[in-house]
């Protein structure tokens, strides 16, 4: 493909993700998708996790093409009509989903922030359960203290 001695393959650099799926596959749109973030932010001073960049790429390039981030890409796939909403567009995507009965069962952290539930992640994905004991009378440790139940 590159039969010039000026052309140094293993340096070039492209910001075109398009051409580079074609040309190069898919792994190396992703790792170009990663770049292009990378230095977008980089002039702010902003540095962001490269597990989050990877999450990000993976998701554009997980169908072997180019997805973008918006409502007509990846979004509009979302099974959560709630998630859907808490990206953009909340009116036009409520109004779909109820013109076809969608449903949501509130399994993804975005539409369970929609309601102001606390989403299932971190400390909010666990419930502490505790049998209460009845009353047995006075205890040996009794300071006077009652604990309202």
């Amino acid at each position: 493909m590159f039969n010039f001695d000026f052309i140094h393959k293993n340096s070039i650099d492209c910001n075109d993700v398009s051409e580079i799926i074609t040309i190069y596959g898919v792994e190396a749109a992703r790792r170009s998708i990663i770049n292009e973030v990378v230095r977008v932010f980089k002039p702010y001073g902003i540095n962001v996790d490269y597990r989050h960049l990877s999450l990000i790429a993976d998701v554009m390039t997980y169908d072997g093409g180019i997805r973008t981030l918006t409502s007509r890409g990846v979004i509009r796939d979302s099974v959560s009509p709630l998630q859907k909403m808490s990206f953009e567009m909340a009116s036009r995507f409520l109004t779909e989903s109820a013109m076809v009965n969608e449903y949501d069962a509130l399994k993804s952290a975005s539409s369970q922030i929609v309601l102001g539930r606390p989403p299932a992640l971190g400390s909010g994905m666990f419930e502490i359960h505790h049998k209460l004991l009845e009353d047995q009378g006075a205890s040996s440790d009794d300071d006077g203290m009652e604990e309202e139940l």
